[in-house]
């Protein structure tokens, strides 16, 4: 390290023990100090936590969530009740701003469209119900399951929809007309988890049968089917490129699928513990895993090398998310914490505090300025997350003052 490089550590150092100590004021002139004389994310943490503040509590629920979603501007919120209903959300306010009712059983998944304007939702009642994110009105109900639905999921241009069901099957929509154009039967159990792949070509599905079939969207055949998992597969994500695709299991892995080669895969399965989930970095060269314990896990995509393992929860960590830029990783907790990581270093630059029930959804806003939680008992909390050189001239103007 230079030696501008350690005053900085050492001053930030120094800003975090005033923060121990509940003195606020002094660790946001020292964190300013350490920051100006030289970037490190000891820094960064030192002036975020001095800052720390939780902007926003949506209220109003009477039942439980499962499914939280942003819609793609970053204005809105949609998530689900337990008593069969859809809620928007404005995410500034925190404001109420539509209760969407038609669903006759609990809704399990919801989901925006690209461009912004319509809410897929998928239930228990064994449909998939599409909503005008504007007026709330319900516009189409598209019947052809015969048991709940698990998952929904639009398709990157816009025009299709993919639902997996308690029936074993996957059922692709026209958004537009409603008209059931393809069921894909192939698995042998639950469909858990429905995902497009980037250009909107394939889909991919995960079951409960421990197999992933990708499926040519477009003529509904099964081009591949992915085994290896010994338990369930509980979630499946592209890489931008499309070229791959990572699989989390009850098994303890994640499996990483080369498309272009059949059968070529990678297993991390270097922790005792089960994976729910994993999902790669925006430029695709990173992997951030979810393991059912308190750590989260960063993987090199392209070498499948363990780069960084961030313990700091003190319970189960049950969501992760990148921030847009791939700078940041959000994790919630069963321990009713959300924590920011800085995902080069795996240092903990902020700890979020206000659940009273461990959180079990994370996730950035589109423009990555703010951060939203949701925990067990349905509370969900908005977090403000600025831009770190927007952050540094607020500290200095409140400096200078």
């Amino acid at each position: 390290l230079s030696l501008k490089e350690s005053k900085s550590i050492i001053l930030a150092e120094n800003a975090m023990n005033k923060i121990g100590r509940r003195y606020y004021l002094g660790a946001r002139r020292a964190a300013l100090e350490a920051i100006s004389l030289s970037y490190s994310p000891e820094a960064e943490r030192a002036l975020r936590q001095s800052w720390e503040s939780n902007s926003g509590t949506l209220e109003g629920n009477s039942g439980y969530i499962s499914s939280v979603c942003w819609s793609p501007d970053g204005k809105y919120l949609a998530s689900d009740l337990e008593d069969d209903n859809v809620i928007i959300w404005d995410a500034n306010s925190g404001e109420r701003l539509k209760t969407l009712k038609g669903h006759s059983n609990s809704v399990s998944s919801v989901c925006w469209s690209p461009d912004g304007k319509y809410l897929a939702s998928g239930s228990w009642d064994r449909t998939v119900i599409i909503w005008d994110a504007k007026s709330g009105e319900r516009l189409k109900t598209l019947e052809g399951h015969s048991s709940g639905v698990y998952s929904v999921s639009w398709s990157p241009d816009g025009k299709y929809l993919a639902s997996g069901s308690n029936d074993e099957t996957v059922i692709i929509w026209d958004a537009k007309s409603g008209e059931r154009l393809k069921t894909l039967e192939g698995h042998s159990s639950v469909v858990i988890s429905v995902s497009w792949s980037p250009d909107g070509k394939y889909l991919a599905s995960g079951s409960r049968d421990r197999t992933v079939i990708i499926w040519d969207a477009k003529i509904g055949k099964k081009l591949k089917t992915l085994k290896g998992h010994s338990h369930h597969v509980f979630s499946v994500s592209w890489s931008p490129d499309g070229r791959y695709l990572a699989s989390g299991s009850w098994d303890t892995t994640i499996r990483l699928w080369d498309l272009y080669e059949d059968k070529k895969y990678s297993v991390l399965d270097s922790k005792p513990a089960n994976v729910y989930s994993s999902i790669l970095s925006p430029d695709g060269k990173y992997l951030a895993a979810r393991r059912l314990n308190n750590i989260v896990t960063i993987i090199d995509a392209n070498t499948r090398k363990k780069l960084k393992n961030m313990k700091e929860h003190f319970s189960t960590v049950n969501s992760v998310s990148w921030s847009p830029n791939g700078k940041y990783l959000v994790s919630g907790s069963k321990d009713k914490t959300v924590k920011v990581w800085d995902a080069k270093s795996g240092l903990c630059l902020q700890t979020f505090e206000g659940h009273n029930a461990g959180v079990d959804f994370v996730g950035f806003t589109s423009d990555g300025r703010k951060i939203i939680s949701k925990d067990k008992d349905g509370k969900i909390l908005q977090w403000d997350f600025p831009p770190l050189d927007e952050l540094i001239e607020k500290t200095k103007k409140w400096a200078g003052k």
